[in-house]
C-alpha cells in the first residue's frame, strides 16, 4: 500500500477515513498521532485501553472507569432540563429488535450488498447506503443506475452523463434526494422517506378517509401503512409487519435507483418485483431462503417472493441500531461523556425560549416525524416538474404541504453529512445557522453549488432551481402564518458564538460503534466467503474527483441498448402509401340497414377492477366507474385498424390484432406488460416514425408510461420520457401546438382523492421526451379540483393556429384559443359554454358550413335541483381569423337528452354526406358490482354486498367480528385470522378496515346508490345514435339501426374496421366484454351510398398531418375536416377522415391544406376507394 502524497497515511488509509490521498495537506483524524486514522484506530486516545473498554475513548486524560463523580451546577440545570421534558432514552434502548447473526439479519444483509436486486446488476442497497459510511453515501444527491464505476459507493461515485441511456443525464447525480441513513431507522413509528410516502394510517369514519394516524406505533407495527402502492388512499395489504419493511419495496421500483432503463424490467411495481423474486430463484437463492426462514415446506416461488426479500431486508435495516453515544452516557450518569461547551448547547436545543430545536427534533429519536419547510435549496433532478421537488405535497396533495420535509433524526447526524433533502447543505455548522434566517440564507446561496464537494468542477445549470426560490419561501411564509406558534423557530437573527455550542450538542450523538470499523463490520459481509450468486457489491470508498470528463459513444443503428429511449434508426418508416385501395365494393344484403352487434370468440375478457383497488369505497364509486379505455391504429403495418383495450387491473392492456373478419389477441400481446393499473391511454405516433405508439396513464401506479412501437414488431417500454405529474393522468390528446413539426402533449387530470394545480401541456422533443411548458396560458384556470376529462385540439377560427377545447366534469367545459407563440388564451364565455358534467367530446362540421361545430355528452337528470341538463352542441358561429364564438343548440337540433354520456363520434354512418353523432351511455357499479375481498368473509354471516354490510344490524366492526367467530365456533382473533387469511397485523387493524367499509359503503349509497335514485334512472339505458336530417338537426335512431347496447358503456372508437367504406363502432363496456358494431349501411343493394377514406402522410414529427384541413366536393355535398387526433373519451379513433357521398359517383375537387401552408388539389376522382394523399415534399 503507497503514501502518494507523503503525509504519513497510506492511501487505503486516507480513503477509509475520507481525506484525500493525494493532498498533503488533507489529513485524517487522527487524535493520538500515531499514524492510524481514527476511524481505524482501536486505541484513538493512545491511552493503552482499547476503545470498547475506555469510558472516555476520545480523552487520555480522563479515567477508564465510569465513575464520573458528582453533577456540577451547569449538569444539574440540563439534567433538570431533560427531566422537565421527558427525555427518555429508554424509549429506544427498550426496544427489542433484530440483532446482526440472526438468520434473517444475515440473509438480509446479503441481500442489501447484492447487486442482483437491480436490472442492470449494477446497484445494491448498499450502494447508496455503506455501514462504513454511517448508512449513507455522503454525498449531496445519491448517484443509483449508471455509475461511471458501480463499484465505488460515497464520495467518488459519479454518473457517467450517458444521455443516450437517461435523456435527463448532465453528469450530475440522478437520484432526486438525499440519501437517508438506515442506522436507526428501526425507531421512526409513523413514517418512512422525506415525504412521509410510507406511512402509518388509519381510517376516519367523521372525514370519510384515511389520514395518518395521531398515536404511534412502535416503527409502524400493528399499524395500517400506506405506501405508493395503496389504492385511493388506502392501506398497502402487502405493505409488511412495519414501516422498514414497507419502504424495501420501493427503490427497486425506481427507474433511477435500481430499476434502470431496460424495458424488460418491467411496467409496474408488481411486475418489477415478481421479475427480482425470479431472478433470484434462478441464481442460486432458494437455499439461503430455506436456512433463513427454516423453511424446507413451500415451494420455490413461494418461499423466495419479494415479501419475504423485503422481509429480511426490514430486519437487517432493523438491526442497524447505533444509539451508544456519549450524550446518552452523560444522561445515564457520565457527566464528563460530553464537553462544557456540548452541555451549553444541550441547553440551547432542548430550552423552549431559544431556538426551540428540540419542538421538531423531539424525543429521544430527535424527530417529531412532521413536516416543515425549511426553504432550503433545491438542486439536481428533483421530484417533480421545473426541477422541483414539492415534498409532503406530492403525497397530501395539500397545497399548504407544498416543499415541506419530514424531520429527521440527528442521530449520528456528524456523518451523514451534506445535510436536507437535496443534501445542499454541506457542514452541521451550516445547517444549524440556516435554521435561524432560512429567507436570508436561501437569497445567498452559491448556486454554482462549488460549496458542494460532489460537484466541484462541475458545470451544471441551477437556473430553474433559482427561479423557484420565490415559490420556496412562498411555501415558508404561508407554514408561519398557519402556525403562528412555531414560526420563531424559523425567523432569528443567528448569535455566530452559539453555533459551535449547537454542533458541539449534536456531535454528542454520535455513536461510537460508527467511527470504530471493527464494531462497523458487523454489518458487513464477510468477503472472504462466496456471495449466493457472484453479484455481491464489493464497495470501494473513495474520494472526489470531477476532473475526468467521461466520453459518450452514441449507439450504432440497431444496437440494442437498455436505455430510455431505444435506438430504433433501423427501423423502417410506416409505409401509408401501402393502404391505397380503390373499387372498394360491400358484400350486398337485400334486408338488412343499420349496425349489427357481431358475436364471436373475438373479445373473451372483461374489464374489471380488481379487488385490491376497491379498499376505499366510497371514492372507488367515483374514480374506478370513470375508466374503461380504448384506442384504434394500425398497429402492425398491413393496414388494418387494430385495437387496444383497457380491460382493468386483472388484465391491463390488451392487444387485438385486426385480421380482416374480426380480431385476434396479439402474440405475446405486443410485447405489453402492462397489468396493475385501470388508467386511460391514448394511441399515436409520438416519435415521428409514422407507427403508432402508446402512452398510458396513471390512475393509482406512481406515474404514465410510454410504450413506443418497434416498427410494427412490438412495443418497447420506455422508462423515462419525462411526464412526471402528482394527479392521475387521463387520454391525453395531442397537436403541435409550437409548430416545430412534432406533437405535443395536453394531459387530463380527473382526479376525485387530490386537490392540485397540474402541468397539463408538454412539449416534445421529436423523439418522445416531454418537457412542460409553464408559460402556457393554461397554468390557474383549471385550479386545484382539476376535473377536466377529454381535451381536442381543433382550428376553430380557421387561423392555422390550434386551439384548445376541454370538456370537464363537475365545471363547465373550457374553450382556448391559440396563439401563435404557443400560449393559449381562456375565452370560455360561460353564458354559451355551460353544462356541469361535460365528460365525452366529438368534432366536426355537422351542417357542413365549413367549420367544426363541438358536441359534448353530459348528464341529464330529470327532477331534483341537479345543475345540469344533458348534452351540448356548440355550433361554430366564428368568423375566419376573428372571434371563437359558440352557440349551444343542443336542444333545438335534437341531441339534448343522452342520460348519461361518456364517450362520442362524429362520423358520416349512413353516407349521407352529413355527420351524426353517436354517444354510449353508462353509469356505475350496482351494488353487488363493488367486490372488496373482505365481503368474501362476511357472507358467511349474510353480508354479500356494500349495500348488505349497510342494512344489517351490525352497528360497529366488533360486533361482526364477534358474529364470525360465533358462527365459525372460533374463540380468539389469531385463529380468525389465519382462517380466512386475511393477514391483518392486529384485531384493531381489522375492525378499523371493517369500519372504513362500511362508513364508506354509506357514503356511496347516498351519492351513487340506490339511496340516490340514480340507479334506477340511469343503470342499462341504451346507447344514443343522433342521424343527421341533412341539415344539421338530429333524430334519435339508435334502436332502429341495431344499435341495442345498455352496457356500462365508456371510451369508444369509431373507424372503418371491415374496410368496406363504411364506419363501424367498438364500445368500451366497463364492466364487461368490448362490443362491436358493424356497420352494414352499404350492404343493401338499392341504396347509394359511396364514400372516400382519406389517410394524410406528412412530414417530420407529425406523420399523420395534424392539422391538416381537407375539403371534398361532390355534385351538391361540400364538406370539411380537419385531421386531428380525435379523442373521444379515454379513447380515440385512428387518423383517416371518412366522407359519405351518398349517390355522387365522381368527386369534383379534394383539396388538402397541409399544416405549414403547403396546398394539394385532386380534380375528378373516383369514389368508394381508401386515399393516401401524401405532403408534396414527397414528389420532388
Amino acid at each position: 500500500d503507497t503514501d502518494d502524497d507523503g503525509d504519513g497515511y497510506s492511501d487505503s488509509d486516507e480513503i477509509t477515513a475520507g481525506s484525500d490521498p493525494l493532498d498533503a495537506l488533507s489529513l485524517p483524524d487522527d487524535l493520538d498521532n500515531d499514524g492510524t486514522p481514527d476511524v481505524l484506530d482501536t486505541d484513538i486516545d493512545g491511552d493503552g485501553y482499547l476503545n470498547a473498554e475506555d469510558s472516555h475513548p476520545y480523552d487520555a486524560s480522563l479515567p477508564v472507569d465510569d465513575n464520573a463523580g458528582e453533577p456540577s451546577e451547569l449538569d444539574q440545570e440540563l439534567l433538570t432540563l431533560l427531566s422537565n421534558i421527558g427525555f427518555n432514552p429508554a424509549e429506544l434502548t427498550g426496544r427489542e429488535l433484530p440483532v446482526p447473526g440472526d438468520p434473517l439479519v444475515e440473509l438480509g444483509k446479503e441481500l442489501f450488498f447484492s447487486r442482483s436486486l437491480s436490472f442492470g446488476d449494477d446497484v445494491a442497497c448498499a450502494s447508496c447506503h455503506d455501514p462504513r459510511l454511517a448508512g449513507t453515501d455522503n454525498l449531496s444527491l445519491s448517484v443509483g443506475v449508471g455509475a461511471h464505476d458501480p463499484m465505488i459507493v460515497g464520495p467518488g461515485r459519479r454518473h457517467d452523463g450517458n444521455f443516450y441511456l437517461d435523456p435527463e443525464a448532465d453528469f450530475g447525480p440522478n437520484v432526486p434526494r438525499n440519501s437517508p441513513t438506515t442506522f436507526n431507522i428501526a425507531f421512526y413509528d409513523k413514517a418512512m422517506f422525506w415525504d412521509g410516502r410510507v406511512e402509518t394510517v388509519e381510517y376516519s369514519t367523521s372525514r370519510g378517509y384515511y389520514e395518518p394516524v395521531l398515536t404511534e406505533f412502535e416503527n409502524g407495527s400493528g399499524a395500517q401503512i400506506r405506501t405508493p402502492d395503496s389504492h385511493f388512499g388506502g392501506p398497502d395489504p402487502l405493505a409488511g409487519p412495519n414501516l422498514t419493511v414497507a419502504q424495501a419495496r420501493f427503490p427497486v421500483t425506481s427507474v433511477d435507483e435500481m430499476r434502470g432503463f431496460s424495458p424488460d424490467a418491467g411496467a409496474t411495481g408488481r411486475d418489477i418485483r415478481a421479475r427480482i423474486a425470479n431472478k433470484l430463484i434462478d441464481r442460486g437463492w432458494e437455499a439461503y431462503f430455506r436456512e433463513a426462514f427454516n423453511d424446507y415446506v413451500s415451494d420455490s416461488a413461494e418461499l423466495v417472493s419479494f415479501n419475504n426479500i423485503t422481509l429480511a431486508l426490514g430486519e437487517y435495516q432493523r438491526s442497524q441500531v447505533a444509539l451508544d453515544n456519549p450524550f446518552f452516557r452523560f444522561v445515564a450518569g457520565d457527566y464528563t461523556a460530553i464537553t462544557e461547551t456540548a452541555k451549553q448547547g444541550a441547553l440551547l436545543f432542548f430550552n423552549q425560549g431559544s431556538l426551540s430545536c428540540a419542538s421538531c427534533h423531539s424525543s429521544s429519536h430527535f424527530s417529531d416525524e412532521e413536516y416543515y419547510p425549511l426553504a432550503t435549496p433545491q438542486i439536481g433532478r428533483g421530484k417533480n416538474v421545473f426541477s422541483q421537488d414539492l415534498g409532503r405535497y406530492n403525497v397530501s396533495v395539500n397545497p399548504n404541504d407544498k416543499h415541506q420535509f419530514r424531520t429527521p433524526s440527528l442521530l449520528n447526524a456528524e456523518l451523514t453529512e451534506p445535510y436536507m433533502h437535496a443534501g445542499s447543505i454541506s457542514t452541521l455548522e451550516e445547517a444549524v445557522r440556516w435554521h435561524f434566517n432560512p429567507v436570508e440564507e436561501i437569497i445567498n446561496y452559491d448556486y454554482t453549488l462549488q460549496s458542494l464537494d460532489q460537484f466541484l468542477g462541475l458545470d451544471i445549470d441551477t437556473t430553474e432551481h433559482q427561479e423557484r426560490i420565490p415559490e420556496i419561501l412562498e411555501s415558508l411564509t404561508t407554514w408561519n402564518t398557519n402556525n403562528s406558534a412555531k414560526n420563531y423557530a424559523f425567523n432569528g437573527d443567528v448569535n455566530e458564538d452559539n453555533i459551535p455550542a449547537y454542533v458541539a450538542f449534536i456531535k454528542t450523538l454520535t455513536s461510537d460503534c460508527l467511527i470504530d470499523m471493527v464494531c462497523v463490520s458487523q454489518w458487513m459481509p464477510d468477503f472472504t466467503e462466496l456471495s449466493p450468486d457472484n453479484m455481491r457489491l464489493d464497495p470501494v470508498l473513495s474520494y472526489f474527483d470531477n476532473s475526468e470528463l467521461f466520453t459518450i459513444t452514441p449507439p450504432e443503428p440497431g444496437e440494442v441498448i437498455p436505455g430510455s429511449f431505444p435506438n430504433l434508426d433501423n427501423v423502417e418508416p410506416y409505409d401509408v402509401s401501402a393502404c391505397a385501395q380503390a373499387d372498394v365494393a360491400s358484400p350486398t344484403e337485400l334486408t338488412f340497414s343499420g349496425f349489427r352487434k357481431v358475436y364471436g370468440d373475438d373479445f373473451t375478457l372483461e374489464h374489471s377492477v380488481g379487488e385490491q383497488i376497491l379498499a376505499r369505497v366510497s371514492t372507488v364509486g367515483e374514480s374506478a366507474m370513470t375508466i374503461g379505455s380504448i384506442g384504434a391504429a394500425d398497429l402492425n403495418g398491413d393496414c388494418e385498424i387494430d385495437l387496444v383495450v383497457g380491460l382493468g387491473s386483472e388484465y391491463g392492456v390488451k392487444i387485438y390484432l385486426n385480421n380482416t373478419n374480426g380480431f385476434d389477441e396479439a402474440p405475446g400481446n405486443f410485447g405489453l406488460n402492462t397489468l396493475g393499473d385501470i388508467a386511460s391511454f391514448s394511441v399515436t405516433d409520438i416519435n415521428g416514425d409514422g407507427w403508432a405508439d402508446l402512452l398510458i396513464g396513471h390512475l393509482y401506479e406512481p406515474d404514465s408510461k410510454l410504450w413506443i412501437n418497434n416498427g410494427g414488431s412490438g412495443f418497447v417500454l420506455i422508462s423515462n420520457f419525462g411526464v412526471d405529474t402528482v394527479r392521475a393522468t387521463h387520454s391525453p390528446s395531442f397537436s403541435d401546438v409550437d409548430q416545430d413539426g412534432d406533437l405535443d402533449m395536453f394531459t387530463t387530470h380527473w382526479d376525485f382523492l387530490k386537490t392540485s394545480e397540474e402541468i397539463h401541456l408538454w412539449e416534445n422533443d421529436g423523439k418522445g421526451f416531454f418537457s412542460p411548458i409553464e408559460e402556457s396560458g393554461l397554468m390557474g384556470n383549471f385550479g386545484s379540483r382539476d376535473y377536466s376529462f377529454t381535451a381536442n385540439f381543433a382550428d376553430i377560427n380557421a387561423d392555422n393556429i390550434p386551439d384548445l377545447l376541454v370538456a370537464s366534469d363537475f365545471q363547465t367545459a373550457q374553450v382556448y384559443e391559440g396563439n401563435s407563440n404557443g400560449i393559449f388564451t381562456p375565452i370560455s364565455d360561460i353564458s354559451n359554454i355551460t353544462g356541469f358534467n361535460a365528460m365525452g367530446s366529438a368534432l366536426g362540421d355537422i351542417d357542413n358550413d365549413g367549420d367544426l361545430d363541438w358536441f359534448v355528452t353530459d348528464i341529464d337528470v330529470p327532477y331534483g335541483n341537479y345543475p345540469s341538463r344533458g348534452n351540448r352542441l356548440y355550433r361554430n358561429n366564428s368568423t375566419r381569423l376573428g372571434d371563437i364564438v359558440f352557440e349551444d343548440v343542443a336542444l333545438e337540433v335534437g341531441v339534448r337528452y343522452g342520460l348519461w354520456g361518456w364517450g362520442a363520434c362524429m362520423k358520416d354512418f349512413n353516407n349521407d354526406g352529413w355527420l351524426d353523432i353517436f354517444h354510449v351511455n353508462g353509469f356505475g357499479y350496482k351494488g353487488e358490482g363493488i367486490n372488496q375481498p373482505i365481503l368474501n368473509s362476511l357472507s358467511l354471516i349474510g353480508i354479500n354486498s356494500i349495500y348488505d354490510l349497510i342494512e344489517s344490524d351490525y352497528n360497529e366492526a366488533a360486533e361482526i367480528i364477534e358474529a364470525l367467530m360465533n358462527f365459525l365456533g372460533i374463540t380468539n382473533y389469531a385463529s380468525l385470522n389465519n382462517y380466512f387469511g386475511w393477514g391483518y397485523e392486529s384485531l384493531d387493524a381489522l375492525e378499523s378496515e371493517l369500519n372504513a367499509l362500511k362508513s364508506s359503503a354509506e357514503i356511496l349509497d347516498y351519492r351513487l346508490g340506490p339511496g340516490s335514485g340514480l340507479i334506477e334512472h340511469f343503470y342499462g339505458t341504451p346507447a344514443k345514435l343522433f342521424m343527421n336530417n341533412q341539415d344539421g338537426t338530429f333524430t334519435e335512431q339508435a334502436f332502429m339501426f341495431g344499435i341495442d347496447d345498455r352496457g356500462e358503456g365508456r371510451g369508444i372508437v369509431c373507424n372503418d374496421f371491415d374496410r368496406d367504406g363504411d364506419i363501424d363502432i367498438t364500445i368500451m363496456n366497463h364492466s364487461d366484454v368490448p362490443v362491436f358494431y358493424e356497420n352494414h349501411f352499404r350492404r343493401l343493394s338499392d341504396f347509394s351510398d359511396n364514400f372516400l377514406n382519406i389517410r394524410l402522410h406528412g412530414v417530420g414529427g407529425n406523420q399523420n398531418a395534424f392539422g391538416a384541413k381537407v375539403t371534398v366536393s361532390a355534385g351538391d355535398l361540400t364538406q370539411y375536416r380537419e385531421m386531428r387526433f380525435e379523442n373521444n373519451y379515454m379513447s380515440n379513433n385512428a387518423p383517416e377522415l371518412h366522407f359519405g357521398l351518398a349517390a355522387e359517383s365522381v368527386i369534383d375537387e379534394i383539396r388538402v391544406e397541409w399544416p405549414d401552408g403547403q396546398v394539394t388539389l385532386f380534380t375528378d376522382i373516383d369514389v368508394n376507394q381508401f386515399m393516401v394523399i401524401e405532403h408534396p415534399s414527397y414528389l420532388h
